[in-house]
């Protein structure tokens, strides 16, 4: 997928504007309760830059007050969500056990795009993995699933272990650390 990122000086108005290919998404997670459309909006939030983080602007020739902002400019056909699950505070670290609501089948980004003539495209993504990450900052352990296509089916993979699962609710997890997504 590729970003733009636009930065403008609070003084002159003077703007700037870089293009970034990416391979994934990190998302911020917004709450103790949130859907990923909430954490997708906190993700593209206007940004303050100020005090140790003002920007150069290139008109002014000083470090000035500005404003950040983060588009989606092109998607791409797999989409992977990295959902930030760990905070730093200083010389704290800490885990996010939050629950993140997402969709199995239809994840819609459209409104989420900001590039010309990506809106004549359809951007519906369907869920085919998950990877998961059980324990602390300092140790854990991961666990994946995976849809299989062919078979419809949807498989919990645990170190030697496969198994079916059985039930869909199980997908979802405070445990979710990475989503794959593809195009419908």
């Amino acid at each position: 997928g590729q970003f733009k990122s636009t930065v403008a000086c609070n003084t002159c108005n003077k703007s700037s504007v870089k293009f970034d290919a990416f391979m994934y998404l990190t998302l911020p997670i917004s709450s103790s309760k949130c859907d990923i459309y909430e954490c997708l909006e906190l993700f593209l939030k206007r940004e303050s830059m100020c005090g140790e983080s003002k920007w150069k602007c290139p008109n002014c020739k000083q470090y000035r007050d500005s404003t950040k902002k983060i588009d989606i400019w092109k998607l791409p056909p797999l989409l992977i969500i990295h959902l930030k699950r760990f905070k730093y505070e200083g010389v704290w670290r800490d885990k996010i056990v939050s629950n993140v609501d997402y969709p199995i089948e239809n994840l819609n980004l459209n409104k989420y795009l900001s590039g010309p003539n990506m809106k004549k495209l359809d951007y519906t993504y369907k869920l085919y993995g998950i990877s998961n990450h059980s324990g602390t900052m300092d140790g854990g352990h991961y666990t994946s699933m995976c849809r299989n296509f062919q078979l419809g089916r949807w498989f919990k993979y645990d170190d030697s272990e496969v198994k079916e699962m059985t039930s869909l609710s199980a997908l979802k997890s405070p445990t979710n650390y990475i989503l794959f997504y593809s195009l419908s």
